[in-house]
């Protein structure tokens, strides 16, 4: 493993920047090695321990509780010194560092800690510092841009009722307070009159710190946990402790400060969800597998939590629908009949989650449904139905707040909604997870807290490190296909498509790990060559030549050992396509069983010439079908189908290639199979139902034309026919891949049906994708949006980086791009500029109008020398460019998406990021300054002769030497030394 990583990371430093002094790659390759393994170690012991941020708003309310035997002591007099040694230098309290928009959070946290401080009569200056923070801000209870925390509106208008009894003096308006008051009021109301009776109730024993003596207590304590706690809350329970002297509550609180040093968190215990979410942080972001054990040993921990039916789960919606989607895709058997308490919109927002809108909660609830693997999981089906509606809804209304944690959460909803579970490929997921990581991973409850565990940024760096490794060995492997392309002669069959950048997308996309390159490769150039034999069978060829492509596949097979020949010596071949086609399938058949032998320790090379065979013959069948005019029953449409959508050569061969040995019994296996079968199944379905329409114009039969001519339906009922066909399919090959219980196929090998399957409905998400450019337009679309600012001098935006991005992807051989980029190195002796645009000597249209900066210049200069210059030339800019500046200045704050919705802020942040860093040798250079200097003193020193000569002057014509003050001030401005300017810079 740490040769491949040298060997990766000795690649993606060769491309660094030529014009730094060259160091040893071997040198920075182990550098970047140990910085790996040390983020690896670190993020390894993040799961010994979980660590939450101490809430300052929880433990003010923990220190307000009254001791049992002296009511005029606090029960917790070490809370009172912790909040005494945490107030912030602006005399609030809360979370250190919190952003702009948490400061409604630091209001509740600061008039919380000064209503503890002032109930025992202690920390007056603390108490005055912080009464003048709430002063100077107060006004952000109104501001919409700061994000509210739950039950604010309730809870801090009950802290200024509570203020008043303590006789503490708030310096605020009394307008203010009753404004205040009369929206607690107002959320009262509206809370009383919500249709969902337990949510309410769940929710106003939730902010009981704020109800106060109007509390129903009695009501409160039926919400009483286990753990002694109410709702996992340090504030609801200390509240309760207030009113009731409850023992299960003073043993919480007391657990909790032995914990966390004198302070509480805002909510504990919280481990289960913590860890749950540290997994899937490394699965998104494509890392989890170097930490196999660590994620196996919370899964375990998990699983046993589910089956004890602990309420750290099933008490938590988010937490519940979590731990059965991760155990469920791990292979742990999990009832979905647990989450029926969710099944339903109104039972969900019969609950205190779903009173408060959880979106987050949501969220989680419709990931979890997607993983159904049985016939019949209703309770899947409905709380599918639900969650993707109520998404899609709060999605349409805009109704995330503006801030950094609504906005993450907004994210997360667009991405699952548009990539499903079952067409959401790995690799793309996590370039999209790594790109909007989020570092200062903040969440809210009725206060801020941050977990280190989680928003880390050794995440983030090892994911980056890892993505870059695996980018740097896939581009060796794909300029390896294109020549093997090449040598093949396979680009010399005019009738085949040219799909290389799909097979091997589709494979980098799901196995991406360096040391699965041999998978890579089988699986790239297999796929190349089924859809070479699908054109030959379907329209490059003559029954003739069909016949004699099996006839040479049959001698193969009949072959005890592999049988290593030259195709054009002893085999005979009826067409030159025909040669071509055998020969890169006989390499290719012979190179993949010497790989495999050194994978399995035996012989597999037979086994791949069967599939290619079972693959050849029942195409040739589908071509006999064709020529015939022969209408098959669906049943013997099927049974050839699913072997004709030739995935078998891809996927089969491949799984000789991922690690786990397979015997002889286990491929022949009737379970092995029947994976194979499942796949395919899904796979014809999807491709019958999107071409069903193309294929008809071409008089092809298919699934979709066979139902309807053999059921006597129409189109639209054979479809939904199929479709329903389809998910049954679906489901089942789901659970095959994800049984352990009697398996004897590894879970390695049987995950690539499922990823195979994945390829397919992204492929075929809106027509058949792998035909048409529907694919290609997925994968290209920010790349065409880029093109549209192409100059006319071939450039994008005059940056050669951009410029040169585009020109490497695949498929944007852009011959005005590649010439700007050889115009620039033979002009800078093979090395490039990024800002041409200033220190060229002529100025082209686009040079001046296309930049704001030089426009300006460029008008104001001109008109200054007489140049006649409208002032027209604004408007024309105005039009030319009418986001670049105007975004950059903004801060971003102004929409991403122009209105045609296409994305824009971005690309102009990226090229002026570039265009600031950037210097040219023609400005800034010290022969400007040393010219002025001496300039400057030259005329300085006639100055003050002619000066000295008008002072003779005076004296010699009027008898008077003095000059008048004012004029004294203007000579000196005109006149004065400057020794700062001197010749030395």
């Amino acid at each position: 493993m740490v040769t491949i990583h040298l060997f990766c990371i000795s690649q993606v430093l060769e491309t660094k920047d030529t014009m730094k002094p060259r160091s040893n790659p071997v040198t920075e390759a182990n550098t970047t090695i140990l910085c790996f393994e040390r983020s690896k170690e670190r993020i390894k012991k993040l799961f010994d321990k979980i660590e939450l941020t101490a809430s300052s708003y929880d433990t003010a309310w923990v220190a307000m509780v009254q001791s049992p035997d002296s009511p005029q002591d606090p029960c917790f007099p070490e809370c009172i010194n912790w909040l005494l040694d945490h107030q912030l230098d602006d005399g609030s309290w809360g979370l250190p560092n919190r952003p702009s928009w948490l400061v409604k959070d630091a209001l509740s946290c600061t008039l919380a800690c000064v209503l503890a401080l002032k109930r025992w009569h202690v920390g007056e200056d603390q108490m005055n510092k912080g009464i003048q923070f709430i002063e100077s801000n107060f006004t952000s209870i109104t501001d919409e841009n700061q994000h509210t925390p739950i039950g604010f509106d309730i809870i801090f208008p009950g802290m200024l009722e509570y203020a008043k009894d303590l006789n503490l003096n708030l310096p605020l308006r009394s307008t203010d307070v009753d404004a205040m008051l009369q929206w607690k009021q107002s959320e009262l109301r509206r809370t009383l009159y919500r249709s969902y009776l337990e949510g309410k109730q769940e929710y106003l024993a939730y902010v009981s710190e704020g109800m106060g003596k109007f509390q129903d207590w009695e009501m409160v304590m039926k919400y009483q946990r286990k753990n002694g706690s109410l709702f996992n809350s340090p504030s609801t329970t200390a509240a309760a402790l207030t009113h009731l002297q409850n023992a299960g509550c003073l043993h919480y609180l007391r657990s909790l400060l032995e914990k966390f040093d004198n302070s509480v968190p805002t909510v504990y215990p919280l481990d289960t969800n913590i860890h749950l979410n540290m997994v899937e942080i490394l699965e998104n972001l494509g890392i989890d597998r170097h930490f196999r054990k660590e994620i196996r040993k919370v899964l375990d921990k998990t699983y046993r939590c589910w089956m004890q039916g602990e309420e750290e789960i099933f008490l938590d919606p988010a937490t519940c629908a979590m731990a059965f989607r991760m155990l469920r895709v791990n292979g742990y058997d999990v009832s979905s009949d647990l989450l029926t308490q969710f099944a339903e919109e109104n039972q969900f927002f019969n609950s205190l989650e779903g009173n408060l809108k959880d979106i987050g909660a949501v969220l989680e609830l419709y990931k979890a449904s997607q993983i159904m693997i049985y016939p019949e999981e209703l309770v899947l089906e409905k709380q599918n139905l639900w969650t993707n509606q109520f998404l899609k809804q709060e999605l349409s209304k805009g109704s995330f707040h503006s801030d950094r944690v609504s906005k993450y959460v907004s994210r997360q909803a667009e991405d699952a909604l548009r990539f499903p579970y079952r067409a959401d490929l790995e690799r793309l997921a996590h370039r999209r997870n790594v790109k909007h990581y989020v570092r200062d991973n903040i969440r809210i409850l009725k206060t801020s807290y941050r977990s280190l565990n989680i928003g880390n940024e050794d995440f983030q760096n090892l994911a980056v490190d890892d993505f870059n490794i695996c980018q740097s060995m896939h581009r060796e492997e794909l300029k390896h296909l294109e020549r093997w392309i090449v040598d093949s002669r396979l680009d010399m069959l005019k009738f085949a498509r040219q799909k290389l950048a799909y097979c091997y997308f589709s494979v980098a996309a799901t196995l991406f790990a360096p040391e699965l390159s041999d998978a890579r490769i089988a699986w790239a150039k297999n796929g190349v060559l089924t859809t070479v034999v699908d054109d030959f069978f379907d329209v490059g060829s003559s029954e003739e030549e069909q016949l004699n492509l099996i006839q040479l596949m049959e001698k193969y097979i009949s072959l005890a050992s592999p049988f290593k020949w030259n195709v054009k010596e002893g085999v005979q071949c009826c067409s030159e396509e025909v040669g071509i086609i055998f020969s890169a399938l006989h390499s290719t058949i012979c190179e993949i069983g010497d790989k495999a032998f050194s994978w399995q320790g035996r012989n597999v090379t037979n086994h791949v010439v069967e599939i290619w065979l079972d693959l050849v013959k029942s195409m040739m069948r589908e071509a006999e079908w064709t020529r015939t005019r022969a209408v098959p029953t669906v049943d013997e449409y099927m049974t050839n189908a699913y072997v004709s959508f030739a995935l078998g050569p891809i996927v089969l061969p491949t799984v000789y290639l991922v690690g786990p040995k397979l015997s002889e019994e286990v491929v022949r296996n009737p379970e092995f199979h029947s994976l194979y079968k499942l796949m395919s199944t899904c796979g014809r379905l999807l491709n019958d139902m999107q071409s069903f329409k193309r294929e008809s114009e071409e008089g092809k039969l298919n699934a979709v034309s066979l139902h309807m001519i053999h059921s006597n339906i129409t189109e639209e009922e054979a479809a939904g026919k199929m479709k329903a066909h389809m998910d049954s399919k679906r489901r089942e090959l789901l659970r095959a891949v994800l049984q352990e219980n009697g398996s004897i196929v590894p879970r390695t090998c049987k995950d690539l049906f499922w990823k195979m399957s994945k390829v397919l409905n992204l492929f075929y998400v809106k027509d058949d994708g792998f035909t048409s450019h529907e694919m290609i337009n997925v994968v290209k679309e920010d790349w065409e949006m880029v093109m549209r600012y192409q100059r006319k001098n071939g450039s994008l935006y005059n940056s050669p980086s951009t410029t040169a991005a585009a020109l490497t992807h695949h498929d944007f051989q852009n011959a005005a791009c590649l010439h700007y980029i050889r115009t620039i190195l033979d002009k800078f002796d093979d090395s490039v500029y990024p800002f041409d645009t200033y220190v060229g000597l002529t100025m082209g249209e686009e040079e001046i109008f296309l930049d704001t900066t030089i426009c300006a210049i460029a008008f104001r200069v001109l008109r200054v020398h007489g140049y006649d210059v409208s002032a027209a030339i604004f408007f024309l800019y105005r039009t030319l460019n009418n986001f670049r500046i105007l975004i950059y200045r903004q801060k971003f704050t102004s929409s991403t998406r122009d209105s045609n919705g296409n994305k824009k802020s971005l690309y102009c942040i990226a090229y002026f990021s570039a265009s600031l860093c950037a210097s040219s040798l023609n400005f800034g250079n010290e022969d400007f300054q040393k010219l002025a200097v001496d300039d400057f003193n030259i005329c300085q020193s006639i100055y003050h002769e002619e000066l000295k000569h008008l002072d003779r002057w005076v004296v010699d014509k009027i008898g008077q030497a003095k000059i008048c003050s004012t004029e004294d001030g203007l000579l000196l401005l005109l006149c004065g030394s400057y020794p700062h300017l001197s010749r030395t810079i």
